[in-house]
C-alpha cells in the first residue's frame, strides 16, 4: 500500500501536521532540529508501534499537551490511527474500527528505516546487528517469533538460576539453551547467506559497481555468539564459573552477531565514512528486498539524512535505483540542493518557528 496522507496533532514539535504524499520518492528537507526526522518517526510509530528514537511514548507528546494523535491514510482509503494519552498505552485503530496489536501492525505494514547515524555494523554495540537480522527473520521465518521468545525466556531463566546459585536449575536451562541454539543459528545463517548472495548478483549492488569496485569484495561473516566451529555445551561448561561470578550468561545465541568484511578486513578499518554510509544504505535496501520477496505488501523505505556523508554521484545512482525499484520511499536531508535536478521527486520544506514545526 502507498501512503496517501499523514495527519498528526501534538506530536513532538508539531501542533498540526497534514500532508499529502505521492508514490515514488518524497524528500523532507530543512535545518537540523526543524522536525524532519519526526515525520519519519510518526509514520514508523503509527504503522509498527515502534520508534527509532525512544521506548517512552510519553516523550512523543508535545510539551504542554496531554495527548497526540496520528493517522496514516493509504491509497486504497484504508488507514491506521493511533492515540496516546499521557501515561496510557497507545491505542491503534484500523479503518474497520478494530483495535490493532503490535504484531498485527508489524505483519501488515513492513517498514525498513535507516537512521541518520546508523553505521550499525561498525559500532561496538551488536544489538543493532541483531535487530537488523531480527526484522528480516520476522517476515521470512514462519517460526521465528516463537523460537525468539523461547530463547529470551531461556536466557532470562538461566540468568535467574545463576543469581540464585542453583546448580540443578542452571543445568536445566543450560540444556534448553543448547536445544534452541541450532534453530536460532540455522535461521540466522540462512539470512546471512541470502545477503551474501545478493551482494554477488543483485541488481542493486550491480548498479553501484562501476563507481564502487570495492563492493565486489564485501562479505558478511556470521558470529554465533559463542564462537564458530565449537559446541555450545562445551562453551557453557567452560564458562560456568565466570557466568556464576557475573550472574549472567555471557556466551550463547542471544549474543549472535556479524562482521562485515572487504578483502578479508573489517570495513571499519578500510572504508571511508562515505563508503560506510553507502554500504549502510545498500544493506537496508537489501533488507527491504529480502522482506519484499516474502510478503504481499511492498515494504516502505524510510531514509533519514540520506545525503549526509554520501557523494553526489552515488546519491544520484541511489535515487535513480529507488525510483525504478520501489513503490514509495520517504527520506530527509538538511538541504535539497543535490535533489533539484531529480525528476518525479516530491519535496517538502520543513521549518520550525518558536518551537513549532511546519511543513510547506
Amino acid at each position: 500500500m502507498i501512503i496517501k496522507q499523514l495527519k498528526a496533532s501534538n506530536f513532538r514539535s508539531y501542533e498540526l501536521l497534514d500532508i499529502s504524499i505521492s508514490s515514488g520518492i518524497s524528500l523532507f528537507y530543512g535545518e537540523n532540529g526543524a522536525g524532519k526526522s519526526t515525520i519519519l518517526e510518526a509514520i514508523q510509530q503509527n504503522l509498527t508501534g515502534r520508534s527509532f528514537r525512544t521506548l517512552n511514548t510519553n516523550e512523543m507528546i508535545k510539551k504542554d499537551s496531554s495527548q497526540y494523535k496520528i493517522k496514516v491514510l493509504f491509497n486504497n482509503n484504508e488507514f491506521i490511527q493511533s492515540e496516546k494519552l499521557h501515561n496510557k498505552h497507545v491505542k491503534y485503530i484500523n479503518s474497520n474500527n478494530k483495535t490493532q496489536k503490535i504484531k498485527d501492525l508489524l505483519e501488515d505494514h513492513p517498514l525498513c528505516l535507516l537512521e541518520s547515524n546508523d553505521f550499525f555494523f561498525n559500532s561496538s554495540n551488536p544489538e543493532k546487528k541483531r535487530s537488523y537480522l531480527n526484522k528480516i527473520l520476522f517476515y521470512v521465518e514462519q517460526n521465528f517469533t516463537e523460537s525468539y521468545k523461547k530463547l529470551k525466556k531461556i536466557q532470562k531463566q538461566r540468568n535467574h538460576a545463576l543469581k540464585k546459585g542453583s546448580y540443578e536449575e542452571i543445568m536445566l536451562w543450560t540444556e534448553q539453551l543448547c536445544d534452541i541454539e541450532p534453530i536460532i543459528t540455522k535461521q540466522n545463517k540462512l539470512i546471512i547467506s541470502d545477503i551474501n548472495m545478493r551482494f554477488k548478483d543483485s541488481v542493486l549492488v550491480q548498479t553501484f559497481l562501476d563507481k564502487n569496485k570495492w563492493i565486489e569484495d564485501v562479505e558478511i561473516v556470521y558470529n554465533t555468539g559463542f564462537g564458530n566451529d565449537v559446541d555450545l555445551k562445551d562453551v557453557l561448561s567452560t564458562n560456568l564459573e565466570l557466568d556464576k561470578l557475573l550472574k549472567r550468561t555471557n556466551k550463547g545465541p542471544h549474543k549472535r552477531n556479524f562482521i562485515i568484511k572487504t578483502n578479508n578486513e573489517d570495513v571499519n578499518s578500510r572504508l571511508s565514512r562515505g563508503q560506510q554510509k553507502l554500504l549502510s544504505i545498500i544493506l537496508h535496501v537489501l533488507q527491504k528486498e529480502i522482506i519484499d520477496a516474502h510478503v504481499e505488501a511492498d515494504t516502505l523505505l524510510l531514509l533519514d539524512d540520506i545525503s549526509s556523508e554520501l557523494d553526489s554521484d552515488n546519491l544520484k545512482i541511489m535515487l535513480k535505483y529507488l525510483q525504478e525499484h520501489t513503490q514509495q520511499t520517504l527520506m530527509t536531508s538538511i538541504t535539497n540542493t543535490a535533489f533539484c535536478n531529480i525528476k518525479e521527486l516530491q519535496m517538502f520544506h520543513v521549518e520550525q518557528k518558536e518551537g513549532i514545526s511546519y511543513v510547506r
